[in-house]
């Protein structure tokens, strides 16, 4: 399982479908995909099964990203989309938040003798007990800030165990090449400190969401709205 950004072309779009089957991907989380792509027609046609270098099928799932003054907004939309929110509250506590992202790469300073990893204590406590899903965006490695926010991951991490939240690694891709293999994150997992039974239940947990939030599967390619 992964999230990706959708880039900047349906072209691009296309690629990075056969480059998921190509490193084993079974479930797809597709950010900002643009509201053509979720019309009747669906989105682009995936790669034929008769390509030897891909080694699954693929279900693609749509996701959309509120910030805090839109939560009031979210009872008018259907329940067929993934809900990820930034580190706020409000957003924690929201019954239609699906996920928490990018809080490593918020714009504050550090303290003396903790990292302002954008999630403390009492916020993962929050996630844990609403069982809100906290995702760690590897994309945000590709700032000028890496070693800050690979401090910031370690510790979410860590906070992620103590408060028992839920956590997945995901590539946050704009383009093919930035996507990671299923066994690469768990990898990375790992060695943030998350522990396999939480990223287990991030994905038990998301994928109860699947069924209505599915855009199409490129074992059939069937359309589902």
């Amino acid at each position: 399982m992964d999230v990706i950004h959708y880039p900047t072309t349906a072209d691009v779009f296309s690629e990075m479908l056969k480059m998921a089957r190509m490193l084993g991907i079974t479930d797809l989380i597709v950010l900002d995909l643009p509201p053509e792509l979720l019309s009747p027609k669906g989105p682009p046609k995936p790669p034929t099964s008769k390509d030897s270098v891909l080694k699954s099928s693929l279900r693609v799932y749509r996701a959309v990203f509120v910030t805090p003054s839109n939560l009031s907004k979210l009872s008018n939309r259907t329940n067929q989309e993934f809900v990820f929110a930034p580190p706020e509250k409000a957003c924690f506590e929201h019954p239609r938040v699906n996920g928490i992202i990018g809080a490593e790469g918020l714009m504050r300073k550090d303290r003396l003798h903790q990292r302002d990893s954008g999630i403390n204590l009492t916020l993962a406590s929050i996630a844990g007990k609403q069982k809100k899903v906290l995702l760690l965006d590897l994309a945000l490695l590709g700032t000028d800030r890496k070693q800050q926010v690979l401090g910031r991951f370690i510790q979410n991490a860590r906070l992620a165990v103590k408060a028992r939240v839920p956590i997945l690694i995901v590539s946050g891709a704009r383009t093919p090449y930035q996507m990671r293999s299923p066994t690469e994150l768990s990898i990375l997992a790992r060695w943030f400190g998350a522990r396999p039974a939480l990223t287990r239940e991030a994905e038990t947990l998301l994928r109860s969401h699947m069924n209505s939030s599915m855009i199409f599967s490129t074992k059939d390619n069937k359309v589902y709205k």
